[in-house]
């Protein structure tokens, strides 16, 4: 498997390798546990989707996900979950164990977006916003 990071770290060696370079978009169903395996897939949510984080540990470190908004809601948008024993954080947003990132249906719009990355640790320093469009919020 090909990482982004290869590429941006030496640059591709050839236009053939270059355009090589795909990233994998996932019509996500509603509700998804991922995987370590779906690293550096971009989720485009259904309506009110749920998506649950692994847990981080060292052999996560640098896992990263996309997710955006790919339907409006008029219920509870999109949530990421991070496990029990883990957050969320950057981008200004309070960092609480154990609570989702959430792109409320009060006010989510067609491709808002978040990436985020696992830095490898557990707790409140688990998992980093590295880019974000649309307005978050941090799970009551």
């Amino acid at each position: 498997m090909v990482r982004g990071s290869d590429y941006f770290s030496r640059g591709p060696r050839s236009f053939g390798e270059l355009i090589t370079f795909r990233k994998r978009v996932n019509l996500a169903a509603p509700t998804q546990t991922l995987t370590r395996g779906q690293s550096g897939q971009h989720f485009v949510a259904a309506v009110d989707a749920v998506f649950t984080l692994p847990a981080s540990s060292a052999a996560m470190k640098g896992v990263e996900y996309e997710f955006s908004c790919g339907a409006l809601s008029g219920g509870t948008g999109l949530s990421i979950s991070p496990a029990a024993a883990d957050a969320i954080g950057g981008n200004g947003l309070t960092v609480v164990v154990d609570k989702d990132l959430i792109n409320s249906g009060g006010t989510d719009r067609l491709g808002d977006y978040v990436k985020i990355i696992c830095t490898g640790e557990t707790g409140a320093t688990a998992w980093r916003i590295v880019s974000i469009i649309g307005t978050w919020a941090k799970q009551g």
